[in-house]
C-alpha cells in the first residue's frame, strides 16, 4: 500500500515508518525538512507546512491508500486535511489524545469510546495546558466524525494517553528509571490515587501499521492502550 505519514521523523511516527517499512508499504513522510531521517532511499519525502492546504495537497498521490496524521492538533488543522485528502485518500489515521475525556470534566475509568458523546459543548477552563490540547483535539476530531457523516471522509480516531519507551524526547519517565536503577522506592505524583493507563512506543507503532486498509475501522474511535 501506499502510506503517507504526516510526521514520521520522531518518536511515535519514527516508529511506525519503521513498522511499515517491515510490512513492506510504500512510504511517503510529509515534514518541514528540519530533521534528518535514517531511511535514504526506502521512503519518499515531502517537504511542507502543516498548515497549507497547497502543501497538504502536494503529498496526496503517496497516500492513496492511508494517511497517518501526526500534526492536526485543532479544528483548523483537521478542516485543511479534510480539504487536501477528501476523495483522495482511502483511509485517513488521525492521532488523538485520552485528554479529549478529561479536558469535559470527571470521567469513569476505564473510558470506553462511547464516553465521548457523553457532553455535548462545554465552556473552555483557561489556564491549563493540559486542558487546551485535549479541547483542542476534540474539535479536530468533531470536525472529521462531521466529515465522515456528511461526505463519507475516511477517518479513525486513534486516541492514546501518555506514550512512553526509546527515543522519547520529552523524557517524561527518566526519573523513575534513575530511582529504579538506584534501587530506591517509586514516588508516584498522586500517592497512586488515580488509575491511568499508559502506552508503549513499540506497541502504538506496531497497531497503526496494521490499521491502513481496515475499512471497519473507518468513522469510529479506538482507545489504545497497554495494560
Amino acid at each position: 500500500m501506499k502510506v503517507l505519514v504526516l510526521g514520521g521523523t520522531r518518536f511515535i511516527g519514527r516508529r511506525l515508518v519503521e513498522a511499515l517499512l517491515a510490512r513492506g508499504h510504500r512510504v511517503t513522510i510529509f515534514t518541514r525538512g528540519q530533521k534528518a531521517d535514517p531511511w535514504g532511499n526506502r521512503v519518499g519525502r515531502v517537504i511542507g507546512d502543516r498548515a497549507s492546504a497547497r502543501d497538504l495537497g502536494r503529498a496526496a498521490h503517496a497516500g492513496k491508500d492511508a494517511i497517518v496524521d501526526f500534526l492536526s492538533y485543532d479544528a483548523a488543522s483537521a478542516r485543511l486535511a479534510v480539504e487536501a485528502y477528501a476523495g483522495r485518500t482511502a483511509h485517513f489515521v488521525h492521532i488523538s489524545t485520552c485528554s479529549v475525556y478529561w479536558c469535559t470534566g470527571k470521567f469513569p475509568c476505564p473510558v470506553p469510546e462511547e464516553e465521548f458523546d457523553r457532553f455535548g459543548d462545554f465552556e473552555e477552563r483557561p489556564g491549563s495546558i493540559e486542558y487546551a490540547y485535549g479541547y483542542a483535539k476534540r474539535k479536530a476530531e468533531e470536525i472529521l466524525f462531521a466529515a465522515h457523516r456528511e461526505t463519507g471522509f475516511p477517518a479513525t480516531m486513534i486516541r492514546m494517553p501518555i506514550v512512553g519507551g526509546e527515543a522519547d524526547p520529552s523524557l517524561r519517565y527518566i526519573s523513575y528509571f534513575y530511582r529504579i536503577d538506584d534501587g530506591r522506592p517509586i514516588v508516584l505524583p498522586d500517592a497512586g490515587i488515580a488509575c491511568f493507563r499508559h502506552c508503549y512506543v513499540g506497541d502504538a507503532a506496531e497497531t497503526l501499521a496494521d490499521l491502513p486498509g481496515k475499512g471497519v475501522a473507518i468513522g469510529r474511535a479506538y482507545n489504545l492502550a497497554c495494560e
